[in-house]
């Protein structure tokens, strides 16, 4: 049984990282001037202690490291709404029941990009849609899991400039 979830947690990890940056999803980055950057975190129980403004500064500073301007929620106003992107990250977190004598966390976190969108019939209406996305899978011990899965994100948040970068170079 614990091959079997090994195997699927391996498989699922390979199909989410084959779906991350695709051609497509790189071409919607294209003339972003910015990211606003929001985190959600459930941690479903307190041996994950992560809070939503950790995750969002560990990807504020990969952003400005790469040097991509972060907005704050209040610069967001009339064409720098339209020019720039939101990161969402979404982190849920449970005990796994599978590995509980060893004290064990399953977390499964999705960094997305969502850029506003006005419809073709009616571009008085705008909606956010999601463009590009990646999603994970952690199996981390209790005591370094909130470490373990702050890793993954700035991992992921780094798979965003580097699709970020092929599409908008530095000059």
């Amino acid at each position: 049984m614990r091959r079997l979830f090994l195997l699927t947690m391996v498989l699922l990890m390979i199909l989410a990282s084959v779906a991350a940056g695709s051609e497509l999803e790189k071409k919607t980055l294209d003339g972003i001037s910015g990211f606003y950057v929001e985190a959600d975190v459930n941690p479903g129980n307190s041996a994950l202690r992560l809070r939503d403004a950790d995750v969002q500064n560990d990807v504020e500073m990969v952003l400005r490291k790469a040097q991509i301007p972060v907005f704050l929620e209040g610069e967001l106003m009339g064409d720098s709404l339209w020019n720039a992107a939101t990161v969402h990250i979404s982190i849920e977190a449970q005990a796994d029941t599978m590995h509980t004598e060893k004290g064990c966390l399953f977390a499964h976190y999705i960094l997305d990009v969502r850029q506003n969108a006005r419809l073709e019939r009616d571009t008085t209406v705008m909606a956010p849609t999601v463009t590009w996305r990646v999603t994970g899978f952690e199996l981390c011990r209790a005591g370094n899991a909130a470490q373990q899965v702050r890793q993954a994100i700035a991992d992921a948040a780094g798979k965003l400039v580097a699709d970020f970068r092929q599409i908008n170079p530095l000059e």
